[in-house]
This record gives structure tokens, sequence and C-alpha cells, in this order.
């Protein structure tokens, strides 16, 4: 699952990139209670719906940097509409000190854009979890998830 998540990343980028229609740059900075960061991705639009890949880091107390795959869905089409989305990707993790490896995480999204700039959440879920001890694995079943409150724009 970890090798599949990256090369699935990379072919998604490569399929947004070779569509004929130019590819729409996301920018975003995020924050929690006791980290921020910023994410950047490339992304597809098809009426109200955007696909793409993007990349995500954070730095603080708790530390998330890795990239997925989302998928947006704009419910109007004015200027100014909610929004919902979703994503999967792999994910390095260390949460006050403790590094948790790269494990593999879900992503969820809603939020409010006007024209080209946007703001909402985003949850992201990590879908393994690592078990303690001197021979430290992964474990099927969710960790502790990161809720990010992010403020951007679209290119």
């Amino acid at each position: 699952m970890k090798k599949l998540i990256p090369f699935a990343l990379l072919a998604a980028g490569a399929a947004v990139a070779q569509e004929n229609e130019k590819p729409v740059l996301v920018i975003a900075a995020a924050a929690a209670p006791g980290a921020a960061g910023g994410s950047v991705g490339v992304f597809r639009e098809e009426g109200r719906l955007r696909y793409g890949v993007s990349a995500l880091v954070t730095a603080g107390d708790s530390w998330w940097a890795g990239g997925s795959l989302e998928a947006r869905w704009a419910f109007l089409q004015g200027p100014l509409t909610p929004y919902l989305g979703i994503g999967i990707g792999a994910f390095s993790v260390r949460r006050g000190g403790l590094d948790l490896g790269i494990q593999p995480v879900a992503a969820a999204e809603t939020g409010l854009e006007f024209q080209r700039f946007f703001a909402g959440a985003k949850l992201l879920v990590p879908l393994s979890s690592r078990a303690p001890g001197q021979q430290a694995h992964d474990v099927p079943g969710m960790s502790d998830p990161a809720l990010l409150a992010q403020l951007g724009l679209r290119i």
C-alpha cells in the first residue's frame, strides 16, 4: 500500500499534465493548533469538478509532509459557492517528537470559494497506526487525525 500510493500520485500527476487545457495551480496556507504550513497542487477543472495532485507540509508540534490525489466539487456555478472534497495519499507524520513513519491517509475538506479564493477546513485521517515497542510496525486502523484550517487561491 505504501508503494502503491506514491505511484498513483505520479501517474495522476502525469495524466493531469497531459490534458489539453492549462492546469490550475492551487496554493494554500494551512494551520492547526500547534502547527502551521502550506500546500500546493496542480488541478484540472471540468465544470464544477476539480481534480489533481497536491503536496502539503506542516511544522510545529504536529508535523505532516506528503502528497495526495484530490477531487473537489463546487455546489454552485456562481462566484460564491460552497465545496466538498475528498482525497487519498501518503504522508510522513510526526507528533511531539515521535516519528510515526509514512502512512496512507484519507483526506476530506469543505469550505467556501469566492471566485479564485477559498477558505475552509481539511481533515487528514491516517489509515494505519504505529505499534509501539522495540519492533515498531504498522497496524491497520485509524490513528489521530489532523484538522487544518486553510486559506488559499487558484492561479
